[in-house]
């Protein structure tokens, strides 16, 4: 390194001459040269926008922790086993072994004891309160407000069933005005629609108008809910009805048979009634006035069906494939609810929100 005025020798990185005192610039950097091991700078792209995916809308839940899982969605028993349909199949065979079962050992009971008429009334009352507690401990993401379930029971079983009763009357005395009673198509047109089609639009009635727009109804599940409780509120009161006029033995054969009948219609009922408030839900008006048709018409094909394979049959083979039909559909409907509460849905869906740009 020279001076850059006098030219003398100076060592490297001096900042002044000691010859002629003269300031030194500063040496230029060399340029830059990129090592051969250090690979070539490349722009990383920043990650694309996903939508943000919509969650079932919950006003109610919970700010943290996880919801407890039931003791029908853990272990072996869950519906959502790759073992589901053995299970299924074994829990509909368990489930008629013991409805017929109970059937004969209440049965020996009332032929061998003289019960009085409260105890027949507490034991008519029993399938009833059975069936409303499986089906709300089925309803597992929310439960419905008891004062809702309440009503429906009360409404459908105390006023409505007096309502019922005169005009089914009214409709078997037009029937028999111009029918012969005796005739296959008397039984058909009085248990499909003096019976059926009365019972079952009275209970859709009571249904729609006290839960179609209450704000509890979110959940697919909850038209199940209500429709069989309404159902059974009819069940429970006509069971007292029948109890009262024939005694013990109509309550052990309708433990059996009547009270889970209405059950079995008030869920094929609240299957289709949630689905139609979910397409409403949804924007699918149409589909959802369909669903509403089938909701009506569903019970009424199975109660009609049932009313006439009870009237009709005469002898013993007749009595057993009355009571084989009864305890097969009634199994396999209650494990198909069992099923229907691991699949629920919300009926209402958050949109996705956006930040205005300020």
């Amino acid at each position: 390194m020279n001076c850059q005025k006098c030219g003398a020798q100076l060592p490297e990185g001096a900042m002044f001459c000691p010859v002629c005192g003269a300031a030194q610039a500063p040496a230029a950097a060399p340029p830059y040269q990129q090592s051969a091991q250090q690979p070539a700078y490349q722009p990383v792209q920043p990650p694309a926008y996903q939508q943000p995916t919509q969650q079932p809308f919950r006003t109610d839940a919970p700010s943290q922790g996880a919801a407890k899982i039931p003791w029908h969605s853990r272990g072996k028993l869950s519906p959502l086993n790759p073992g589901a349909k053995r299970v299924s199949i074994l829990f509909a065979a368990a489930l008629t072994i013991f409805q017929a079962v109970l059937f004969v050992i209440f049965t020996g009971i009332g032929e061998t004891t003289e019960t009085d008429m409260l105890t027949a009334q507490l034991v008519g009352f029993i399938p009833t309160a059975v069936l409303i507690v499986y089906l709300f401990c089925l309803d597992t993401i929310e439960k419905e407000p008891v004062s809702l379930l309440l009503k429906l029971f009360l409404i459908e079983g105390v006023l409505t069933m007096f309502v019922v009763a005169y005009v089914e009357l009214a409709f078997e005395a037009v029937f028999s005005s111009f029918l012969d009673e005796d005739t296959l198509i008397y039984h058909i047109v009085d248990n499909l629609i003096g019976v059926a089609l009365v019972e079952e639009s009275f209970k859709f009635v009571v249904l729609k108008k006290f839960t179609w727009k209450h704000p509890a109804f979110n959940y697919r599940f909850d038209g199940i809910v209500y429709a069989a409780v309404t159902a059974l509120g009819f069940a429970a009161f006509e069971n007292m009805a029948y109890i009262g006029s024939y005694g013990f033995s109509v309550a052990l054969s309708r433990m059996v048979s009547a009270v889970p009948g209405h059950c079995v219609d008030g869920i094929l009922m609240g299957i289709f009634y949630g689905k139609a408030k979910l397409l409403e839900g949804r924007g699918d008006r149409s589909g959802s006035r369909r669903c509403l048709l089938l909701c009506l018409l569903a019970p009424i094909a199975e109660h009609g069906f049932y009313d006439f394979f009870a009237n009709t049959g005469d002898g013993a083979l007749s009595v057993i494939l009355f009571y084989a039909y009864v305890f097969i559909l009634n199994a396999t409907v209650f494990v198909l609810v069992w099923r229907l509460a691991q699949k629920d849905e919300a009926i209402y869906q958050a949109q996705p929100q956006y930040t205005a740009w300020q």
